[in-house]
C-alpha cells in the first residue's frame, strides 16, 4: 500500500488469503487511494461472498488457482490496457475540463464586450427605412464571429444568459431608435421556453408593439 502511494502501477495481481490484510481487505484499501486501477483477484478456495466482495469492489478478474500461464498473461494484458484507457480518459476529462474553462472565460469576457449592431430594413416602395434588425456583436476577439458566440452559449447551457443580455441591451438601445421604428430581435429556439421572455416586466415588455421576435 505504500508503495502504490508512493508509485504508478499499471496493475495489481493478489491472492485473496493472505497473513494480516487478505485480499478483500487490500482491495478495499487500494481503492481508498487509486479508484481506477484495475485489480486482479486469484484464490485457492473460490466462495461466492469473496466473488461478490471482490465484484463489488470493482475487482477486473477472479481467478481460481491453479492459474495456467497463458490466463495470467491475458489477465495481466487486459488489466494492463484498462489501465492505458482509464490514464487516457482522465487526461481527456482533463482537456475537456481546461477548454470548457477558457469557454467559459472568453464567454464571459464576450458577454461583457455584448453590442447590438441595428441594419436598416427598407421598405423598397417608399424607399422608407421600416425598421432595424438587431445584430449580435462582441468586441471579443474569440467570440467575434456571432456563430462562435452562440455555440459557445449551447455549449456552456448558457442560451438564456446570452438571451436575456441580448434582450437588455437592446430595450436600452432602443431610448434611442426613431420613433416608431420595429426592431428585429433574433431569438434562439431555446430561448422560447425561458419565461423571462414573456414577463410583463421583462426589458422589452415595455415597448412589445415596437418589437418583432424572429426564432432563428
Amino acid at each position: 500500500l505504500e508503495l502504490i502511494r508512493k508509485h504508478d502501477f499499471s496493475a495489481i495481481i493478489s491472492d485473496i488469503s493472505m497473513p494480516d490484510m487478505d485480499g478483500i481487505a487490500l482491495l478495499q484499501a487500494v481503492r481508498d487511494i487509486d479508484v481506477t486501477m484495475p485489480v486482479v483477484r486469484a484464490t485457492g478456495a473460490p466462495s461466492i461472498d469473496s466473488a461478490a466482495d471482490a465484484v463489488e469492489l470493482g475487482a477486473l478478474n477472479y481467478l481460481r488457482k491453479p492459474v495456467a500461464p497463458e490466463q495470467l498473461v491475458r489477465a495481466v494484458e487486459t488489466a494492463v490496457e484498462r489501465r492505458h484507457e482509464a490514464s487516457e480518459a482522465v487526461v481527456e476529462t482533463q482537456r475537456t475540463q481546461q477548454r470548457l474553462a477558457t469557454l467559459r472565460g472568453d464567454f464571459q469576457v464576450a458577454l461583457d464586450q455584448l453590442h447590438m449592431a441595428y441594419q436598416p430594413i427598407v421598405d423598397v416602395s417608399t424607399q422608407q427605412v421600416f425598421g432595424y434588425e438587431a445584430l449580435l456583436r462582441t468586441n471579443h476577439a474569440p467570440m467575434r464571429n456571432p456563430l462562435a458566440f452562440i455555440e459557445a452559449s449551447e455549449t456552456l447551457d448558457a442560451i438564456w444568459t446570452l438571451g436575456r443580455s441580448v434582450r437588455r441591451r437592446i430595450a436600452t438601445d432602443s431610448l434611442q431608435s426613431p420613433h416608431g421604428a420595429q426592431l428585429f430581435v433574433n431569438l434562439h429556439p431555446r430561448d422560447l421556453f425561458d419565461e423571462e421572455l414573456v414577463n410583463p416586466r421583462s426589458p422589452l415588455s415595455r415597448i412589445a408593439r415596437h418589437v418583432i421576435l424572429e426564432v432563428t
